[in-house]
């Protein structure tokens, strides 16, 4: 149990290093920039790019025989809001969003990598707070519509393998965001809006390991349990009606 425990802490602060680091630098950039901050109705634009993960005890606890890679993933997002006063503003959308998570692994007389590829259509609801500079958080419903799973071994293609594993994951998962970001005036109603978020999931996605085996295909085991995490960018048109 000490070992699981260690194994997950240090994969949660690698993960939260990468976040932090992410953060940090997309603050900076907002902050050397003139921004501008309006009351009233807004619709807009985005595309965002990240490090994105599906975080499970039971893999991290298989030593090198399933092990995470840092893999990037991406979504596109139609959004509209409403600037309550200069500094307090709400923002919902729609974001189709493509969560990978890579893996790499040594069996008896191989390696391999395998890619899990979920797309998902999630809707946020976000508070927004700050002039020049916002920052950003609340809840997002996200809906799993599809995932994909792949497995390439570097010497034995012939049991190399490519399925659909939508119906091993929940259909739901609720995620918690937090975010910074800033207009870059163009005009007086268009702006480039830029920002990053950090996403964590609440909920068990169950879903599937690094060989495609589901939790029920590997016996219920209790530490099975599947969580979303994403740290990313993204830049967009952003109107003022």
């Amino acid at each position: 149990m000490i070992c699981e425990k260690n194994v997950f802490s240090l994969y949660i602060n690698k993960i939260t290093n990468n976040m932090k680091k992410i953060f940090f630098f997309t603050l900076l950039a907002i902050s050397a920039i003139n921004l501008s901050a309006q009351e009233g109705l807004f619709l807009g634009a985005r595309g965002g790019y990240g490090s994105s993960w599906l975080l499970n005890p039971n893999v991290m606890d298989q030593g090198d025989s399933q092990d995470f890679a840092i893999t990037g993933s991406h979504n596109i997002n139609v959004f509209l809001g409403y600037d309550i006063t200069e500094s307090f503003g709400l923002e919902t959308g729609l974001i189709l969003n493509t969560h990978k998570q890579k893996y790499i692994g040594d069996v008896t007389v191989d390696t391999y990598e395998s890619l899990i590829t979920m797309k998902t259509v999630d809707i946020p609801l976000l508070f927004k707070v700050g002039k020049a500079v916002y920052f950003e958080a609340g809840p997002i419903v996200s809906f799993i519509s599809d995932v994909e799973y792949n497995i390439d071994y570097e010497t034995f293609d012939i049991v190399d393998d490519t399925k659909t594993v939508t119906e091993d994951f929940k259909g739901t998962n609720i995620c918690f965001s937090l975010g910074v970001g800033g207009d870059i005036p163009i005009n007086e109603n268009i702006f480039i809006n830029i920002g990053g978020r950090i996403i964590g999931g609440l909920t068990d996605i169950e879903g599937v390991n690094a060989f495609g085996a589901s939790k029920d295909l590997l016996g219920n085991p209790e530490d099975f349990k599947t969580n979303t995490a994403y740290a990313g960018i993204h830049i967009g048109i952003k109107f003022k009606l």
